[in-house]
């Protein structure tokens, strides 16, 4: 998809990702919406995230960063009416709806945060805000481990067997590659059919295509 120009690309700036907020604003048509950064890895089933997509249940759920939020957003819900945020909150994923992205309200808190010095990632902070207004939980960060780079051994000492999903965040050198890799194979490897390859499939318009791509150990 070609991402037309819009208000979004008049906001440009290091610490805003206009991308992501174009993909969720302009291209999200379901009842329910899921962000993911592009950074991500699953070892397994997602479980939280099916029974959220199942679930009648009015609640939005988001990723834990791997601290707590620095001084900027202290300073930000000091001045704001609004508090207290949710805690931890790193977009690369949330679970939320439709009705609770409204796109002027988004811009107005992406124009306020971008004049502030060194606020990081102005679209979390707007998205922080956004979720905090609604009943909300974070995803068990045992299962939901968010690996922290430069430091390549953040987060490992919580991946177990009961992992479900790795968040590759912050600078990607060849350690953070070598991570990746080392996660990726074995969920290759856990995948593999009798023939010893895994057949590649991608949901096109709600049909299945084979993308002819075998992929082996």
């Amino acid at each position: 998809i070609k991402a037309q120009p819009d208000e979004f690309d008049d906001l440009a700036h290091e610490d805003f990702n206009v991308y992501k907020a174009k993909g969720v604003f302009n291209y999200s048509k379901g009842e329910k919406v899921i962000m993911m950064d592009s950074d991500m890895l699953f070892l397994r089933k997602p479980s939280e995230i099916i029974d959220w997509i199942q679930s009648d249940e009015k609640v939005r759920l988001y990723g834990e960063d791997h601290y707590e939020h620095h001084s900027k957003y202290i300073e930000i819900e000091t001045l704001s009416d609004q508090k207290p945020l949710a805690p931890k909150v790193n977009a690369g994923l949330i679970c939320l709806y439709p009705e609770d992205l409204e796109k002027d309200d988004f811009l107005s808190l992406i124009r306020h945060f971008v004049k502030l010095d060194s606020v990081f990632f102005a679209e979390q902070v707007a998205f922080c805000f956004i979720l905090s207004r609604y009943p909300h939980q974070s995803l068990p960060s045992d299962r939901y481990v968010p690996c922290y780079f430069p430091d390549p051994e953040s987060g490992k000492e919580k991946i177990n067997n009961e992992t479900a999903h790795l968040h590759f965040m912050g600078d990607k050198g060849h350690k953070v590659n070598v991570l990746y890799q080392k996660y990726a194979h074995q969920v290759l490897k856990e995948l593999k059919d009798d023939t010893g390859t895994v057949e590649t499939e991608i949901l096109i318009d709600q049909e299945i295509i084979p993308t002819g791509l075998k992929i082996s150990e």
